[in-house]
């Protein structure tokens, strides 16, 4: 699917003709091997023969995409989010100043309103970025340990099974007897709380 773009020139000067290649593809039909070359194939420059002249993306050039040479971006139909779209937008222009184009869907309520309210909307968008949870398949922060039970198998036998508890033992405090109620972790039934 090669295309010619030409520039229309008045009588007498040259004709500027250069053909386009086919478009690169960054979008979940190409396997997760193959993403880093189309990576490596976009930081081709022109006029190098391998360098790409556009590239289809989904939302997936939103997220670890650094393409430095990228110019030109036309966005088709406003993102769900305010921080999906500062993220997919801002993958143009880093190294010399870019165009996103943005098309409107006027069957979307979303679109619309983006669209009637455009210049607002651009010049507070940080203000409009939406809060997020913290996602459950996330791996565990690093931070204090679990609490300990007296079935741990790491309990000695020889402390009642308490070992760990600093002088506490949930064991002992359920049965009414060593450590003062409401008291923390930290207290000892044989004195005050430890500072």
């Amino acid at each position: 699917m090669s295309a010619i773009a030409s520039r229309s020139c008045p009588i007498g000067c040259s004709r500027v003709e250069r053909t386009t290649k086919d478009p690169r593809e960054l979008t979940s039909r190409k396997k997760s091997s193959e993403i880093p070359l189309e990576l490596e194939l976009l930081q081709t420059a022109y006029p190098s023969p391998q360098s790409p002249d556009t590239v289809l993306a989904t939302n997936m050039i939103s997220v670890g995409v650094d393409v430095d040479r990228l110019g030109l971006m036309v966005v088709s139909g406003q993102p769900q989010t305010t921080s999906e779209y500062i993220r997919a937008t801002s993958r143009v222009g880093r190294r010399h100043p870019g165009l996103v184009v943005t098309l409107f869907n006027s069957g979307r309520s979303q679109d619309l309103s983006h669209y009637e309210a455009f210049t607002t909307y651009h010049r507070s968008i940080y203000q409009q970025v939406e809060a997020t949870g913290a996602t459950p398949f996330a791996p565990r922060a690093p931070g204090p340990r679990p609490a300990r039970t007296a079935d741990d198998p790491d309990s000695s036998s020889r402390s009642g099974g308490c070992r760990g508890f600093r002088g506490r033992c949930p064991r002992r405090v359920a049965q009414g007897v060593g450590g003062r109620e409401g008291g923390n972790l930290g207290s000892s039934p044989r004195g005050p709380p430890r500072q």
